[in-house]
């Protein structure tokens, strides 16, 4: 009851939290029969929050045995459907009470149902796939041993590919596999577990590098965001790629990613070089206080005069909605923002407990206002009107304060370039100029291919 009841509440704070959710082949996920979801690990626990709300049918998961120490969680986590796993890292010396965890994760797979497990076994936010664990492939054979080899398990394999997991409405994009069926490894089980194990790992890690960007070296990961900002846009317009054709935008980001590490390979200096001149005019733009997105000539279109009117409209008119949501959920969102950036000193938790936190500081928040507004302000049909636009009015807080201050740059941008002609019109030089060197680096990696 309890999982059911959070599960629908995390389903409207994901779409809450995250301006677009994208999604792909999670429908096709088999609703019934023994299961084993395997993920990558960038955010801590929004990993399974995403992943286990979003799936259309109730999972277990393996979570480190370290969140168990307390009374209370040992109480409430396996309510919540959480299996402890125990890591050499945490305690070398509870390492033997895995095989109690295997058996139970046998039987729920025996009984036709599904556990969710970051084969990874340690969450960081990066966009690279570290050494998977053999975990997931030993508990997946074992059940089938367990069984007699008559238990056809399935792996489904989920890419969590997050713009920015910390940062209050991004995007995401979940991009998972039609399932595999462990049974053709059978064989090979019955007569080598460890190499069965092996190669089912390595099956697994195969499939998730599909899935999501795996950069290895940290630099070209820097590089490759770098080029994402500056490029990627306009590649998106060239190629007639709108913002909703989310696999595409990840096959492009995918294709820098390669070009890059091609030429990190084959000619180190050059790829210094660029990153070198990039850094150093995102770093120059940065002092004037502009953008880069304003020095985007592709991207001007239409008459000035028209969108300076357009955007006065929207601030004048929007600004009374704006202040509505202020009021009303202004005091919870700082609370949460402010406890994150005060307590939550590692990186990977902070979206975590932003979004879980704030789904549960919103509640008693929204709670506390409907009663008041039913008791003392409006009568009971006004009041649910009132409690029912307090969602949308923090949205729409926070997407004009977003626009406002891009407005307050072109603006600013549109005041510096009649005062400092010179200075903008290099920066526009120098951007062009790097836009040539990545399409000559993607021209001469096209053809190598």
């Amino acid at each position: 009851m309890l999982y059911a009841i959070l599960k629908v509440l995390m389903r409207i704070t994901i779409r809450v939290f995250f301006r677009k959710v994208h999604i792909r082949n999670l429908d096709q996920v088999p609703r019934t029969g023994p299961l084993l979801v395997c993920a990558n690990h960038p955010s801590a626990f929004m990993d399974p929050i995403m992943v286990a709300a979003l799936l259309g049918r109730p999972v277990h998961f393996l979570a480190k045995a370290a969140i168990f120490k307390t009374k209370f969680a040992q109480w409430m986590l396996p309510k919540l459907n959480i299996i402890p796993i125990y890591r050499k890292q945490d305690d070398p010396a509870q390492m033997h009470k895995n095989q109690e965890t295997f058996e139970k994760c046998f039987e729920h797979l025996g009984k036709g149902g599904a556990i969710l497990i970051f084969p990874e076994g340690i969450s960081i936010t990066e966009r690279k796939l570290r050494e998977l664990k053999t975990g997931a492939a030993r508990i997946a054979l074992g059940a089938a041993k367990k069984y007699d080899y008559k238990l056809d398990v399935h792996i489904v394999t989920v890419g969590l590919n997050y713009n920015n997991p910390h940062r209050f409405r991004d995007e995401v994009f979940i991009n998972a596999e039609k399932a595999l069926s462990v049974s053709a490894f059978f064989e090979q089980h019955k007569t080598d577990e460890f190499a069965a194990a092996q190669e089912l790992t390595d099956e697994i890690r195969k499939r998730l590098e599909t899935h999501i960007i795996s950069i290895e070296d940290a630099h070209n990961d820097e590089l490759v965001a770098r080029i994402e900002k500056l490029y990627k846009q306009r590649l998106m317009r060239e190629r007639g790629i709108s913002k909703e054709e989310t696999e595409k935008s990840f096959e492009l980001t995918r294709r820098i990613a390669e070009t890059v590490r091609y030429f990190s390979e084959k000619d180190p200096e050059r790829v210094a070089r660029i990153s070198k001149d990039i850094d150093r005019y995102l770093r120059d733009v940065d002092r004037t206080g502009l953008s880069d997105r304003q020095l985007d000539t592709s991207r001007r279109r239409g008459s000035r005069v028209v969108k300076n009117g357009a955007e006065l409209a929207f601030i004048i008119f929007g600004f009374p909605f704006f202040l509505f949501g202020t009021i009303c959920n202004g005091i919870p969102y700082w609370l949460v923002k402010g406890f994150v950036s005060a307590k939550v000193k590692q990186r990977e938790f902070q979206g975590s407990i932003a979004m879980a936190g704030g789904m549960f500081l919103y509640l008693t928040w929204y709670t506390l206002i409907a009663v008041f507004s039913w008791k003392y302000i409006f009568h009971h049909w006004l009041a649910l009107v009132f409690t029912a636009n307090l969602i949308p009015a923090g949205i729409w807080a926070f997407y004009y304060y977003t626009v406002l201050k891009h407005i307050r740059r072109r603006w600013f941008f549109a005041s510096l370039f009649h005062k400092r002609t010179a200075l903008v019109a290099d920066f526009i030089v120098q951007r062009e100029n790097l836009i040539k060197e990545f399409e000559i680096a993607a021209e001469e990696f096209r053809k190598t291919e």
